[in-house]
């Protein structure tokens, strides 16, 4: 079963984007090239290379410029690129890890939130479920334990006949704690 590791329209956006930027950058490559020489190849093989002959000093000089022009157009595009990659990306994943952490710690008091395009929604919807889940089977902990310490309390001052009836609330309430605590599996 094959896994992905990233959404496939982000993958899909990520790879549109890095390539109108790759073309963008040849576009102004070429331009800058035209507009650096300001002259005009046309007619023969001939005519191109007495062109080319009177060029061989400014043709590498306008290259020159013209690459670092498009490489610097390319890296301020990448740069970008990547900015937004890393806070779609990163961000979420930085909330999704702090929510882990203080989960791990017994702070069930919250759920994540994320923006509506952030890539990890899905695994944040998970960990929100989780929590749920969590906090409805300690919730139920809870109740039996009230109930558990109830019957204790009414068993100090019950008679000997109410006592029998008395058990067995205590028998129940201790059957819903441990159902409640089969439920977390804490083992393979």
């Amino acid at each position: 079963m094959k896994s992905n590791y990233i959404g496939k329209t982000f993958q899909a956006k990520t790879a549109l984007n890095t390539g109108l930027m790759i073309i963008a950058s040849a576009a102004f490559l070429s331009g800058a090239i035209y507009l650096l020489l300001n002259e005009n190849i046309h007619g023969g093989f001939s005519d191109a290379l007495e062109t080319v002959k009177a060029l061989r000093f400014s043709l590498p000089f306008a290259i020159g410029i013209s690459e670092a022009a498009a490489l610097s157009l390319l890296a301020i595009g990448i740069i970008t690129l990547e900015l937004v990659i890393s806070h779609k990306l990163a961000g979420p994943f930085w909330r999704v890890e702090k929510t882990a952490l203080q989960v791990a710690e017994g702070d069930l008091s919250f759920e994540i939130n994320l923006r509506e395009k952030d890539e990890a929604k899905e695994l944040a919807r998970q960990v929100n479920s989780m929590i749920v889940g969590l906090r409805e089977k300690i919730s139920g902990i809870r109740e039996a334990y009230v109930r558990l310490d109830e019957c204790a309390r009414r068993l100090k001052d019950a008679s000997e006949a109410e006592r029998g009836a008395i058990l067995g609330e205590t028998h129940a309430a201790a059957g819903e704690l441990l159902n409640s605590l089969d439920l977390i599996k804490t083992s393979n």
